[in-house]
């Protein structure tokens, strides 16, 4: 990716074939890279985008100004929504559910309790239609996190450090996402939000 390269540890990711995802527009034929925070939303802020290596908008996050705490809205750059994330309350083990625009469930985030992985991610593929289960494994919080298919192919790759133009970026308010070729984009970015709504509103 011009400009970027990638923090010392980090993979160079294998192309998905056949692809992976649910919404087939946003899946890339090259690698890719996130810029995404760790805080999702402060008190100044109800809406924020999430970029590629170019400085383009992916999608868009925005917090619905009456269910700010358990839920957050997926939006493409035109403003149409493509997620709408909630938590079900009173949960011991976090979950976040996405739903569409049309109120159908789209895709579920789990927390796990295990050595390595964190998460878990189920969903139908839209090009197998097929269930599909992604794993977190690793820490988010710390340097590094891969998000992985069941089969242990590394889809997306969460790194702190990133160089650019010779400078090393390093904020513990941000990260990057390195996503292979042949994933969804959106579905990726969305699991991020979910990831850190988890963090947020679980402490878990």
């Amino acid at each position: 990716m011009p400009g970027y390269f990638k923090s010392e540890g980090s993979k160079e990711l294998v192309a998905i074939d056949p692809p992976v995802g649910v919404l087939p527009g946003y899946v890339r034929r090259e690698p890719s890279v996130l810029y995404m925070r760790s805080k999702i939303f402060s008190l100044k802020d109800t809406e924020f985008p999430i970029t590629d290596g170019n400085g383009d908008v992916v999608v868009r996050v925005t917090a619905p100004s009456l269910s700010f705490k358990f839920r957050r809205d997926i939006l493409d750059d035109a403003g149409n929504v493509l997620f709408k994330l909630h938590c079900p309350p009173l949960r011991l083990l976090a979950k976040v559910i996405a739903m569409d625009a049309d109120d159908r469930e789209v895709f579920v985030v789990e927390n796990r309790f295990t050595v390595k992985t964190k998460m878990t991610v189920t969903f139908t593929n839209y090009n197998s239609k097929q269930k599909e289960t992604l794993h977190l494994e690793g820490d988010m919080l710390g340097r590094s996190a891969d998000i992985r298919l069941a089969d242990g192919r590394v889809v997306a790759q969460l790194d702190r450090q990133l160089f650019k133009k010779g400078e090393i970026t390093s904020n513990k308010e941000s990260y990057f996402v390195w996503i292979a070729p042949g994933v969804d984009l959106a579905l990726l970015a969305s699991l991020c939000v979910a990831f850190s709504v988890i963090k947020e509103q679980y402490g878990q």
